[in-house]
């Protein structure tokens, strides 16, 4: 009798089987900025995966998660470094969906105005993976700002940013500006101005912190475009300290740089 019920709940198992496991795949998300706000917004958008009923999106590292989505897409409108996504059912989870939304950081960028003879280094440009570098003018079109503090402009210099197409004979045809921002904390600009107020010639004053539109296409808002933040350390004689973050995603105004 010992051994009768231990075989009995073997024969169970054979008749009944044992519980599939369910396996997911992990979405394949795609992102956009959305115009409605001019690159405020990203929207993420996913194929619907097999046997999940629900998909978790989580952001900055877990700490926060949204489990209410059933459908396939959703609008994120709070800055963040990093989203993300993973299909769900009652007893299982995918591997996650990885969006990158953490602006680029350029530290100790030197500069130096146009006055200044002996050095080369008058202007900046944003590489593709998103690194800020200090830049003569031997490669014109990979120019984003010069600083100017030589050029006459309605009768007088405006010694500062200047976007490459401001001049009788441009660098290039990006049609580039920048506007002051609130505060001077770097970290804490985590959203560019939205477009408006930007100035494609503007005076800087050491300590300032400011939001740069860089528009390669002049034909204003759309997802060709990138943002930035910049900001001028220093300014000693001619020469310009800057640090600056810049967005990767196309058109998205986010710039957290934690």
């Amino acid at each position: 009798m010992r051994y009768l019920l231990p075989l009995l709940a073997v024969a169970l198992v054979l008749l009944v089987g044992c519980p599939a496991i369910v396996t997911l795949e992990t979405p394949t998300v795609t992102k956009t900025a959305l115009d409605t706000d001019s690159g405020g917004t990203l929207r993420l958008s996913w194929t619907a995966v097999a046997s999940a009923t629900e998909y978790y999106i989580y952001y900055d590292g877990h700490t926060t998660k949204d489990t209410s989505i059933t459908g396939t897409q959703i609008d994120v409108t709070t800055p963040c470094s990093k989203i993300e996504v993973t299909a769900h059912t009652s007893s299982a989870e995918s591997d996650p969906a990885s969006i990158d939304c953490k602006a680029v950081t350029t530290s100790s960028i030197t500069v130096y105005y146009t006055s200044d003879a002996t050095h080369a280094e008058h202007a900046i440009g944003f590489t593709t993976d998103g690194t800020c570098t200090a830049m003569d003018f031997s490669t014109p079109t990979s120019i984003d700002f010069v600083f100017d503090d030589t050029t006459t402009y309605q009768g007088s210099t405006v010694p500062g940013f200047w976007s490459p197409d401001m001049y009788a004979d441009p660098y290039n045809s990006k049609d580039n500006s920048v506007v002051a921002a609130s505060g001077t904390d770097f970290d804490a600009l985590e959203i560019a101005t939205a477009p408006g107020t930007y100035m494609t010639r503007l005076a800087i004053t050491s300590g300032a912190l400011y939001s740069a539109w860089i528009d390669p296409l002049n034909d204003a808002w759309t997802t060709d475009d990138h943002f930035a933040k910049i900001k001028v350390e220093q300014i000693s004689g001619t020469t310009i300290t800057l640090k600056a973050a810049y967005q990767k995603i196309g058109g998205l105004r986010w710039l957290v740089s934690q």
